[in-house]
């Protein structure tokens, strides 16, 4: 079931020993740090219910991936919905149906209470796989719903290994920190910070933060959506630690000086954050973040009208 996986002893053990001991919950929650294999883990324990190839396993019609929406990065009532109609539906093949929930502490409240329900009405066959990070967000009372298997960060071999199989550079496995996503992610990281950078400290004159705020756009619309919501995180976390670094930057300057600094900052995290509402609410990440830049180029931007209600 899971001879192709590298790592992960105890949570494997354990699902095995579920599954011949026909004590399997019907509500599973996969918890431990972003990249390290739960996704995969969720896959496989599917294909072996559903007596499926694992490479088949996402076209299999008792399966159901939800992901976070592409645009806001959450979960959508739309997307619930969807699920719910998939576990009212009769097994196509009898062996009962696999939903998996990747990123799950990016639902909505409204999401959360809406999927609170049909766990507490499982149908017979059915199991819930969901996966998180962050299992600390999730709704309390879903999040008493769940059986808990935690998954420990990978050893620096493991890392190494899983690179080795995936054709990528097994030295980038010094950036893992226990995650191979990270690991894969650091290239892509780097070229993302020098994206941003210029944005952050003001140094492209209006025309050309445009055409960078379009890039961005498109860096995040190639992203795997199941990496999407994570990417969007990171730029948000790059400029506000960038606006944190520029207040340090003046500590020993005079005091009108720091004074004038840490007003800056308090009003690039209220930008910040108004832009992640923005975000979250399916308005294109450039318009977000160029609410958030906008102090930066004001000075050269062409006056005219912004579009109403965008921000």
């Amino acid at each position: 079931m899971f001879s192709a996986i590298t790592g992960h002893e105890f949570p494997k053990l354990l699902l095995q020993k579920q599954i011949k001991q026909n004590t399997l919950p019907h509500a599973l929650l996969f918890t431990g740090i972003a990249g390290i294999g739960k996704s995969l883990v969720a896959k496989s324990l599917a294909a072996y219910l559903l007596s499926t190839p694992l490479e088949k396993i996402e076209r299999h019609p008792d399966f159901f991936l939800l992901r976070p929406e592409s645009k806001s990065g959450v979960h959508t009532m739309e997307g619930i919905a969807e699920l719910q109609r998939r576990v009212e539906c009769t097994s196509f093949s009898g062996a009962g149906r696999i939903l998996v929930i990747e990123e799950a502490e990016r639902m909505s409240p409204p999401s959360s209470h809406a999927l609170l329900k049909t766990l507490e009405e499982p149908t017979e066959g059915t199991v819930f796989i969901l996966l998180s990070s962050r299992p600390e967000e999730l709704l309390p009372t879903l999040l008493s719903r769940l059986a808990k298997v935690r998954f420990s960060p990978l050893s620096s071999d493991e890392v190494t290994e899983v690179l080795k199989k995936l054709g990528a550079a097994p030295e980038t496995a010094r950036f893992a920190e226990g995650s191979v996503g990270k690991a894969l992610a650091h290239a892509q990281g780097n070229s993302l910070e020098a994206l941003l950078s210029p944005l952050a400290t003001g140094a492209l004159s209006w025309i050309e933060t445009q055409a960078r705020l379009k890039e961005l756009d498109a860096k995040v619309e190639e992203a795997d959506p199941a990496l999407r919501g994570r990417l969007v995180d990171g730029i948000f976390a790059l400029l506000s630690t960038w606006a944190r670094d520029e207040v340090v930057k003046k500590l020993n300057s005079t005091l009108s000086e720091q004074r004038a600094q840490e007003s800056a900052w308090r009003e690039t995290e209220k930008r910040l954050l108004e832009a992640k509402s923005a975000f979250s609410r399916g308005i294109r990440l450039s318009t977000c973040l160029g609410h958030v830049t906008a102090p930066c180029c004001d000075k050269e931007r062409p006056h005219r009208r912004a579009p109403q209600g965008a921000l």
